[in-house]
């Protein structure tokens, strides 16, 4: 993998991992969505092949898979080898199929329910 690809993955993982937690599989992929095509944006040399990930939404069309599963998945990020797998509760999970071994690069849990109950009513002796 060219040292320039390289630098842009780990950016983007860098900026991903600042990020708040998504509370949807909708919102794990305008996130992951938007800050590829920042990073991409901001690179030197951005992809040739940006403009047809810029257009991507999630649906089978665009390569989604297990759309009506959990988690559903897309097999390469803009033809990078990068694996996503996002679910229902807006974790998501980034492998490198294009290493031996697909290594997970970032696991990133969705954002947990509140946990706030409902207080007891007074106890009457």
């Amino acid at each position: 993998m060219p040292q320039q690809r390289i630098r842009r993955i780990f950016a983007f993982l860098a900026v991903l991992e600042k990020a708040p937690d998504c509370a949807s599989r909708e919102e794990a992929f305008e996130l992951v969505h938007s800050t590829w095509l920042k990073v991409n944006m901001e690179s030197a040399t951005p992809d040739k092949d940006i403009e047809a990930f810029r257009h991507m939404q999630l649906r089978a069309e665009d390569g989604w898979q297990n759309l009506e599963g959990d988690p559903c998945h897309l097999q390469s990020i803009e033809h990078s080898g990068l694996c996503l797998y996002l679910h229902s509760d807006g974790a998501f999970v980034i492998q490198d199929l294009s290493s031996p071994s697909h290594p997970i690069l970032m696991s990133k849990l969705g954002a947990k329910p509140s946990m706030k109950q409902a207080v007891p009513d007074a106890v009457t002796s």
